[in-house]
């Protein structure tokens, strides 16, 4: 399938090949493929042209730049709450793991660099909060299931 604009007035004439990428916090989350053909451009305009204000750059929208603009808008505002949201769960994701090695090294000793390294891979934070919660219960790193 091939998505093709059409421009009516400015544009670049002839046919061009163009990639639209939307990016959020540095990274491509969506990418759009179009041929676009522009019609040629007149040197004067045919009639007065109205104040450029952003009401009449608005009328001149044509439905598929309003879509677009309405999608970057939602799109931005999605991927901000999203990457909030992530870098919330990162967040406490870290945060517990810096308390479990404490405390893994508050009741055992220094922890081994095996039993860090494997702490470290660790990525569910359900996994963390319940090795934290059986630290008082254990007689040994062992009984954790961290291995030695």
């Amino acid at each position: 399938m091939v998505s093709i604009v059409v421009f009516l007035h400015g544009g670049r004439p002839g046919a061009l090949w163009t990639d639209y990428v939307e990016r959020a916090f540095e990274q491509e989350v969506h990418r759009f493929n179009y041929v676009s053909f522009g019609a040629k451009r007149r040197s004067t305009p045919c009639c007065a042209s109205p104040k450029r204000t952003p009401e009449v750059e608005a009328m001149e929208m044509t439905w598929a730049e309003q879509q677009a603009v309405e999608y970057q808008k939602k799109f931005r505002e999605e991927g901000i709450v999203l990457g909030l949201e992530k870098g919330r769960e990162q967040g406490r994701e870290q945060g517990v793991r810096s308390t479990l090695l404490r405390l893994l090294g508050q009741r055992f000793g220094e922890v081994p660099p095996p039993i860090r390294a494997r702490v470290e891979e660790i990525d569910s934070l359900d996994e963390l909060d319940g090795l934290v919660d059986r630290i008082l219960e254990v007689k040994s790193l062992d009984e954790l299931g961290l291995g030695s």
